[in-house]
């Protein structure tokens, strides 16, 4: 192969590959102010760090009281977390004095945020886009944000009050729980690798993308909401089907690990791919 020919194709492999296990290999930064929300009536700060950590095997990220974390797979050894720094108030030089309070604490395992007292119109946040090997186990808290995780394996404790969840290509012990907000998940291969997954949400709806020949043992269950499934094995029956409350349990394809879904006030949705 002519050189020039070598480089043209490395120049246009994805940022973005298949591994052999069905994970993405993300390498793509997607985290910036520009993304942020603005307040015509409010003066804001904002920056974008990121720093480099050895992997311990397991992560543990506190969105503290503003701010969503996302968490990326990839194939590299190391961990890289971006964040994503916001102070606001009423005057530049408030909003200024806010974001040089704002301690960010990252090592090897736990990541953090530190900032001053706030209320009223002025305030601050972190956010964070943090990308780690595969395999890793994951502790991620947040108050009014999202927690998203995507291609990555291990023992998952996944928290939020106000924000959603979405689990795209995961696999392990995992439980993902919110208050208000939905759960998303899409499932990857043939069947859940692990020991399963518990989703719950307690004022929105969840909803799974399964593949057409995905094998798992389902439970899922709603108080004031519906369940829809384009798995005939896990319809609510017919007689059922106006009721206040709805569940259902069972197995699709072979059976296997347990992936349980509860919802109070939200529908629960089970989609073929």
């Amino acid at each position: 192969m002519k050189p020039n020919c070598l480089l043209f194709l490395i120049c246009f492999v994805p940022v973005a590959v298949r591994a052999q296990s069905g994970l993405v290999d993300n390498q793509e930064r997607t985290l910036r102010c520009e993304d942020r929300n603005r307040d015509s009536g409010r003066v804001e700060r904002c920056e974008v760090h990121e720093q480099t950590l050895a992997s311990t095997g397991s992560l543990r990220v506190n969105a503290g009281a503003n701010g969503g974390v996302h968490v990326k797979g990839w194939s590299q050894a190391g961990v890289l977390v971006r964040y994503k720094v916001e102070a606001w108030s009423n005057s530049l030089t408030d909003a200024q004095v806010l974001f040089s309070g704002v301690q960010v604490h990252a090592a090897a395992g736990d990541v953090a945020a530190t900032g001053p007292v706030t209320e009223g119109d002025r305030g601050w946040s972190v956010s964070y886009e943090v990308f780690v090997p595969h395999q890793t186990g994951l502790d991620l808290q947040a108050t009014n944000g999202g927690v998203h995780v995507s291609d990555v394996a291990g023992t998952m404790n996944l928290q939020t009050v106000n924000g959603g969840l979405h689990l795209a290509r995961v696999n392990g012990a995992v439980t993902a729980s919110t208050v208000n907000g939905g759960v998303h998940v899409d499932l990857i291969g043939d069947r859940w690798e692990g020991r399963g997954l518990e989703a719950s949400s307690t004022n929105d709806a969840i909803h799974l993308s399964v593949p057409r020949s995905y094998s798992a043992q389902f439970a899922g269950s709603t108080v004031n909401g519906r369940i829809r499934s384009d798995f005939a094995e896990l319809s609510v029956p017919a007689e059922l089907a106006h009721a206040h409350m709805q569940s259902i349990n069972g197995p699709i394809g072979g059976g296997g690990a347990a992936i349980h879904a509860t919802t109070t006030n939200g529908s629960l949705v089970i989609e073929r791919q």
